[in-house]
């Protein structure tokens, strides 16, 4: 089985993104299974808690932005989210960031 930071039901940071779609970066999404490898990472499906739009790359390299629901099918890195904690801890206060700083552009 694959090793991931999230689960499926967590509340999870956006701590990367592709270049064009950075504003995604410090959202708090929700992260929902079952996951899909894409391009060989594992990824989520994955909701923005908050009703606003989303930056998505499509698959011709163009960004759109759109309201996302779980019928919208978008996946997210499993590397690029970060758990939220339940104790009121952020990712970044316990050191989950420096991995991936936020405004990092991954790749891919």
């Amino acid at each position: 089985m694959t090793q991931t930071r999230c689960t499926p039901g967590s509340l999870a940071m956006v701590i990367a993104e592709h270049r064009g779609c950075e504003a995604n970066i410090g959202r708090v999404v929700e992260v929902r299974g079952p996951l899909e490898i894409d391009d060989g990472r594992p990824c989520w499906h994955i909701q923005p808690v908050q009703s606003a739009s989303w930056l998505i790359l499509e698959r011709d390299g163009t960004v759109s932005s759109e309201l996302v629901s779980w019928a919208g099918g978008v996946i997210h890195p499993d590397a690029w989210l970060v758990p939220l904690r339940e104790d009121g801890k952020t990712p970044c206060d316990l050191g989950a960031c420096d991995a991936a700083p936020p405004g990092t552009r991954l790749p891919g």
